[in-house]
């Protein structure tokens, strides 16, 4: 399944005769950045709120039980968003212990 984001800006960026009506050209802009926000928002909350560790493959992993009270919510959440983003992958053997991909 191709990332929503990956999609608007194919139609953004395409030369083929447009997709949505001339007058939303604005709108699918501003959809790009508000998701592309959204995003990086959700990110944070999550890098700023959580203990990470750096396995031998230099990959970065999340421990989401060390969020303190105030920021659980946000961090789940943001887990939540980009879970439903595909942007979420979760350790085999810890459910606690996510990791963020990125998407191109």
């Amino acid at each position: 399944m191709t990332d929503i984001l990956t999609r608007l800006r194919a139609c953004r960026d395409s030369t083929a005769p447009v997709v949505f009506a001339p007058d939303c050209t604005s709108e699918v802009r501003m959809l790009i950045d508000a998701i592309e926000i959204a995003d990086s928002c959700a990110r944070a909350d999550i890098e700023c709120n959580c203990s990470w560790f750096e396995n031998p493959q230099g990959v970065w992993w999340y421990d989401l039980d060390t969020a303190d009270a105030t920021a659980q919510s946000a961090v789940a959440q943001a887990v939540r968003y980009l879970g439903a983003r595909g942007r979420i992958e979760r350790d085999a053997k810890d459910n606690n212990f996510v990791r963020i991909r990125e998407i191109s």
